[in-house]
């Protein structure tokens, strides 16, 4: 094992074998390295640029959500209104995202995205007037007994921040209480779903961060 050893150390610090070192520096290594080091920053800017718009637009939405459905409009009119406007800015802030998402990473972190924004649309669709809550509040609760079935890749969240999933989920129960706007509990129900939406979405964020975008030179971990 040592002689073969000996054979080898001998043949890299050879003149022929410093030679093909240094081709293979040339030729391989240090242009891989050049590509990856050229692409981090446009990487790291697409990546900052989608989770801010990830988290702006998923904020906003819930928040306004949580805000109509604890101080509603005065008319059943006014409330539509209020609702589908709200609805149709996060459809086109979703489909925005989609899109992105589904260029630069792959399928199943897209797909996960994907599922995600269709709880926002159920969540949003929950209270709104004239609107049938069966289906979307069966999807929600579908989704939060067995969150991670279909989004096996999701980064997880830090650890204070499963704490209070963990106590969120108490308080929205079973569901039952979102099952209409005249429940007495639907407004706590409902403002505690959106909140666990909202740590979902971290999670959604931390995978996009934490996984590599198409398009983009990736070396080994030495090039990252």
């Amino acid at each position: 094992m040592k002689r073969t050893a000996e054979k080898v150390w001998g043949f890299v610090v050879s003149p022929f074998g410093l030679l093909l070192l240094g081709t293979v520096l040339a030729s391989v290594l240090i242009p891989r390295w050049a590509a990856v080091w050229q692409d981090r920053q446009p990487e790291l800017a697409l990546k900052n640029g989608l989770v801010e718009k990830v988290a702006q637009s998923t904020t906003q939405t819930v928040r306004e959500a949580i805000s109509l459905s604890t101080d509603p409009p005065p008319t059943t009119k006014v409330a539509s209104a209020r609702y589908r406007a709200l609805k149709e800015r996060w459809l086109t802030d979703r489909a925005e995202l989609q899109a992105v998402i589904g260029t630069y990473f792959a399928t199943d972190v897209a797909r996960c995205w994907f599922l995600f924004s269709d709880l926002i649309t159920s969540y949003v669709s929950i209270p709104q007037p004239g609107t049938p809550s069966a289906d979307h509040t069966k999807a929600l609760k579908d989704y939060f007994k067995d969150e991670r079935r279909s989004c096996a890749p999701l980064v997880s969240v830090a650890p204070y921040s499963e704490g209070r999933y963990d106590n969120l989920k108490k308080l929205v129960g079973d569901f039952s209480a979102l099952s209409s706007t005249q429940d007495s509990g639907f407004k706590d129900a409902y403002g505690s779903l959106g909140e666990l939406l909202l740590i979902d979405r971290d999670r959604i964020v931390q995978t996009l961060a934490s996984s590599d975008a198409k398009g983009f030179a990736h070396g080994w971990w030495i090039f990252r």
